[in-house]
């Protein structure tokens, strides 16, 4: 189902993807945007999972040009494909979306926010002819987003690499699951761009759900990297415009640390001038 209040020309799409126990982390993301960035060509895509039309409309209602293109989830399938049961997988699932991610509930993630939502963003690029700049639906806009706008155009993919701070400590890359963010994605919409996701998604298929490692979605991002890595370009979202555990200096603040729901209210009591 897809819900739009808007239609027109964009220079820009902003792309996030949540499933519905992220509504009020969608909410946050939507109107923190729109503060610093409402004047810009930018349309926002918003990819749900299992959200009613009501939570739909109410998003709509928060920006004058979002989409939201809402899929239903197959837990039956998805819970066999992890080798456990329907009611875990739902345990699991709430798990990560209000506390945090641990070594058992990981293949939750790893199957939403690594495998799901890639193959959502490979759908997004081939629907629209336009440069992509994907984030975390847990992120909260803290100002004008058009410098890593640029970076994202000017090359085919971009994230943010912790590449060259592992070569200058370790002398080489010892750990894989660090070589990027990706909780910040950049496709300037070409055929390149779409070649590297591709790749990407091979290596992260390539091990079934229950037996990907912590981290895979970034291991196998960089993996990607090491195949492609002379046949295009490669943007890198400088670190002073993240802030991944908030609280910083950054235009986009994550919520890598701590429990979602207490930085949650803690990100919505900023935006609301109560921090």
């Amino acid at each position: 189902m897809i819900y739009s209040y808007s239609e027109g020309f964009w220079d820009m799409i902003i792309h996030s993807y949540f499933t519905e126990g992220y509504f009020e982390w969608a909410k946050l993301f939507v109107k923190s945007f729109s503060r610093f960035n409402s004047s810009k060509n930018f349309r926002i895509i918003l990819s749900s999972r299992n959200l009613d039309e009501k939570r739909s409309n109410e998003l709509l209602n928060l920006y004058h040009n979002v989409l939201v293109i809402n899929k239903e989830l197959p837990y039956d399938e998805m819970a066999e494909k992890a080798k456990i049961d329907k009611n875990t997988l739902l345990k699991y699932k709430r798990q990560v979306e209000t506390k945090n991610v641990n070594k058992d509930n990981k293949v939750w993630k790893l199957m939403i926010a690594a495998e799901d939502r890639l193959k959502e963003i490979s759908e997004i690029l081939e629907m629209f002819c336009l440069p992509i700049l994907h984030v975390d639906i847990d992120t909260y806009v803290k100002g004008d987003i058009t410098p890593i706008v640029e970076t994202v155009k000017a090359h085919d993919f971009t994230t943010r690499w912790r590449i060259e701070k592992q070569i200058k400590r370790e002398g080489f890359v010892k750990y894989e699951n660090r070589a990027t963010l990706i909780s910040v994605q950049g496709y300037n919409g070409n055929s390149k761009s779409r070649i590297f996701l591709n790749r990407w998604i091979e290596h992260l298929c390539k091990v079934p759900p229950h037996k990907r490692p912590t981290g895979f979605g970034q291991t196998s991002c960089y993996r990607a990297y090491l195949d492609l890595q002379d046949k295009m370009t490669f943007g890198d979202v400088p670190p002073e415009f993240l802030s991944p555990q908030g609280n910083g200096k950054g235009i986009l603040w994550g919520a890598n640390k701590g429990n979602k729901e207490d930085v949650l209210r803690e990100y919505q009591n900023d935006y609301n001038g109560k921090g």
